[in-house]
């Protein structure tokens, strides 16, 4: 399979019934104000990083596919609020 099959391979992600987010949630990204939809490609990789790739947005939602489904995670396992799973930010 090409790395643009790749891109759009169909991918899981997280509905959260509580609404919260949590550690190993897999989401899309998008700006309401611009209606863009945050993705990456998998073709153009972050030089001198490891895993990284180069990100920007698209009007046209891909849909739960590999290159706009994130999958978020705690730095640390224990914080402020304890060691939940949930992610807090702002």
């Amino acid at each position: 399979m090409s790395f643009q099959q790749d891109s759009y391979k169909s991918v899981p992600w997280t509905f959260s019934k509580d609404g919260l987010l949590h550690d190993g949630s897999s989401v899309m990204f998008k700006n309401k104000k611009t209606e863009g939809h945050l993705v990456f490609n998998l073709n153009d990789k972050q030089p001198g990083l490891l895993e990284s790739y180069m990100v920007t947005t698209t009007t046209v939602n891909p849909g739960p596919v590999a290159r706009s489904v994130f999958v978020m995670k705690k730095v640390e396992k224990r914080d402020v609020f304890g060691s939940d799973d949930i992610i807090r930010f702002g």
